[in-house]
């Protein structure tokens, strides 16, 4: 082989090799295409609602809290009467009537009972008794509470209470009871109030109350009005004739 065959072949290797090595390079410049993958999930973003003002609403109504008042005292009252007198003036028309007086819810032992002039009339454990013509008060007393009441003994002896001569005249009611100086019945009743001489003839006096409205008084006709006590009085012969008339409910 000839130097110039030999030099072609050398040149034609030359160029091949240099193909090749152009293709490699230009290979080798070109990017690489990444593997198609998908695209990875993402969220959607978190967004807010739009802000929206509620409808205006009137807050439910609520009582004040219950505040007690300020505490006031109460207004005092009087407590129920532990010592009581079921009078307070009365009269006795002869020596030696009782009556009681006290009324009380405490015993009559544990009061203290005490009179003004026992020359009078005396009041013992609640029962007062007359001794002779005269006033006197009487009391009641218990833990600083005394109470009174006025007695009155109007009478001139200890024989017929009222009459000053007693052996003319006799006190009658239609109740038949002679000489009875104390009666006593109810609002609303009546008795007829008489006296009798000595032969025992009826009289009808003029009768007169020291006290008004407890009695009416139609001649001899005596009708309770309301409950008290009063003396009648009748004056015959210049003589004065009395009688008490109690008078209940």
């Amino acid at each position: 082989m000839n130097n110039t065959t030999k030099l072609v072949g050398l040149v034609v290797a030359l160029v091949a090799v240099l193909a090749v090595v152009l293709v490699i390079v230009s290979l080798a410049g070109k990017p690489s295409t990444p593997p198609a993958t998908e695209p990875p999930a993402t969220k959607p973003p978190v967004t807010d609602p739009p802000a929206t003002n509620p409808p205006a609403t009137e807050p439910p109504a609520t009582e004040p809290p219950a505040t007690e008042p300020p505490a006031t005292e109460p207004p005092a009252t009087e407590p129920p009467a532990a010592i009581s007198l079921n009078r307070t003036d009365f009269t006795f028309l002869r020596t030696g009537e009782k009556f009681p007086v006290y009324d009380g819810k405490i015993k009559a032992s544990e009061v203290t009972f005490s009179s003004s002039n026992e020359k009078v009339v005396t009041f013992v454990n609640g029962i007062a008794t007359a001794v002779a013509p005269g006033m006197a008060k009487i009391y009641a007393e218990y833990e600083g509470v005394k109470l009174e009441c006025y007695v009155h003994c109007s009478f001139k002896n200890s024989e017929k209470v009222g009459f000053v001569n007693t052996d003319k005249y006799t006190l009658w009611s239609e109740y038949g009871l002679e000489d009875d100086h104390d009666i006593t019945y109810s609002v609303g009743e009546y008795l007829n109030l008489y006296l009798k001489d000595a032969e025992g003839n009826k009289i009808t006096p003029e009768w007169t109350a020291d006290k008004e409205g407890i009695v009416t008084i139609e001649g001899g006709k005596i009708t309770g009005a309301k409950s008290g006590n009063t003396i009648l009085s009748c004056t015959i012969d210049d003589q004065i004739i009395e009688c008490v008339i109690r008078i209940t409910r």
